[in-house]
């Protein structure tokens, strides 16, 4: 008789362990194999969660890392400075206008055996630059039939070929020449338009005025 009631009292009791055991616990976790599922059945969890923390990356090997990336020192200047200039191997960039100086005088009259300035005008360049000279001028004779040789120069360097105008009392002869002057070296320079005679005198002027451009194209 008290066999049989301790076994009710065992089992009127058993039930509370199981469930202060199982608590809350979700479904999915509230049984042994449930538990030992989500472990990946390793009977050894704690030894490999220990060998994989134990694998990974130190502070100070991190930080050492992230130092050396933030360092430029090492790095080319351009890529601090976003320069063009900079840059090495650059592949050349065409030249667009930078600046356009121009000259004009009303009139001039030249009987000279000499090269005498029909007018001029000053510009200065940078390194590399190319300018573009254009003149523009009416010419005509004084008294008669007359011809000037007339050219383009840069200073006292003639540029291009020389052109013999020619013209008598019932016309003018207008005279546009121009001329690509490449590659400069950075300074100033003075172009102008020249003439001399040939025969007769020869007035520039009489119905608009000598005019000359120099224009600058540069990177």
């Amino acid at each position: 008789m008290s066999k049989n009631r301790n076994l009710a009292n065992l089992i009127a009791n058993s039930s509370n362990p199981i469930t202060d055991l199982i608590a809350s616990a979700p479904s999915a976790l509230n049984t042994l194999d449930e538990l030992a599922a989500a472990l990946n059945d390793d009977a050894s969890f704690a030894t490999t969660v220990t060998n994989s923390l134990a694998a990974k990356a130190d502070t100070s090997t991190v930080n050492a890392a992230l130092a050396l990336k933030a360092n430029t020192s090492s790095l080319a200047t351009v890529a601090t400075s976003g320069a063009y200039g900079d840059l090495s191997n650059k592949p050349a960039l065409g030249k667009s206008k930078k600046q356009k100086v121009q000259n004009s005088i009303d009139a001039i009259t030249i009987n000279s055996g000499s090269w005498t300035t029909i007018v001029s005008v000053n510009i200065t360049v940078s390194a590399g630059s190319d300018v573009l000279v254009m003149f523009n001028g009416e010419q005509n004779s004084v008294n008669g039939v007359a011809w000037q040789w007339v050219a383009l120069f840069r200073d006292n360097t003639q540029l291009g070929t020389t052109t013999i105008e020619v013209n008598n009392d019932a016309w003018n002869s207008n005279f546009h020449p121009h001329w690509w002057d490449e590659n400069l070296p950075a300074g100033t320079y003075t172009y102008s338009c020249k003439a001399y005679n040939g025969s007769n005198w020869c007035h520039w002027g009489e119905h608009s005025e000598p005019t000359i451009q120099a224009i600058e194209f540069g990177v």
